[in-house]
C-alpha cells in the first residue's frame, strides 16, 4: 500500500507579497509568419476578429498586504486534505515513483475567495500543482485582515510502502 506524506508546514504559511507575473515578450506587429492576408473592402465590417496582443496581455494584480492567521490556514488545508491528496494519487497512477516538493501560492481576496494560484517546485509535479490550485480555487478562506493576502502552502510528496 502506498503511503502519502502531504505536509503543509506551519511556519511561513502566509506571505504578504505576491510575485507579479512577467509580461510575455510580444512580437513586432509588423512581423508575421502567416501568409499575406487578402485585401478586404475598407467599408466591410470586421467579423469576430480581436486584437491578439490585447487579449493575451497578462492581468497584473496589486501586491497583497493582508494577513490570515496561520492556524486558520492550516485548519482549512487539513479540512480539504482529501481533495489535495487525490491530486497526487491521480498523478501517482501515471508515475509510481513520483515524489518531491511543491509550493502553491494562493491569492485570497478580501471576501475570502481565491482569485489566483501559482505553483513552483519539481517539474514532474506540475500537473499536481495545477490540480491543487484548481481545488484551492473552490475553497472559501476566512476574510483576511488588511486586504487581499497571499497564502503559501508547501507540500512534500512521497510514495511509500
Amino acid at each position: 500500500m502506498r503511503a502519502l506524506l502531504l505536509a503543509a508546514l506551519a511556519a511561513g504559511c502566509v506571505e504578504t507579497s505576491w510575485a507579479q507575473p512577467r509580461p510575455r515578450p510580444r512580437r513586432d506587429a509588423g512581423v508575421t509568419d502567416a501568409p499575406a492576408a487578402r485585401p478586404r473592402d475598407a467599408g466591410a465590417p470586421r467579423r469576430g476578429r480581436r486584437d491578439a496582443a490585447v487579449d493575451s496581455a497578462p492581468v497584473l494584480r496589486p501586491p497583497t498586504h493582508g494577513t490570515l492567521p496561520a492556524a486558520d490556514v492550516q485548519r482549512l488545508l487539513r479540512a480539504h486534505q482529501t481533495a489535495l491528496r487525490q491530486c497526487y494519487e491521480a498523478a501517482l497512477v501515471r508515475d509510481a515513483t513520483l515524489r518531491g516538493d511543491l509550493t502553491v501560492r494562493v491569492r485570497v481576496e478580501p471576501d475570502g475567495t481565491v482569485s489566483d494560484t501559482a505553483s513552483s517546485g519539481e517539474d514532474s509535479l506540475r500537473p499536481v500543482g495545477q490540480c491543487i490550485g484548481a481545488a484551492l480555487r473552490r475553497v472559501r478562506f476566512p476574510h483576511p485582515t488588511g486586504g487581499a493576502a497571499t497564502v503559501v502552502a508547501p507540500f512534500v510528496f512521497s510514495a511509500g510502502e
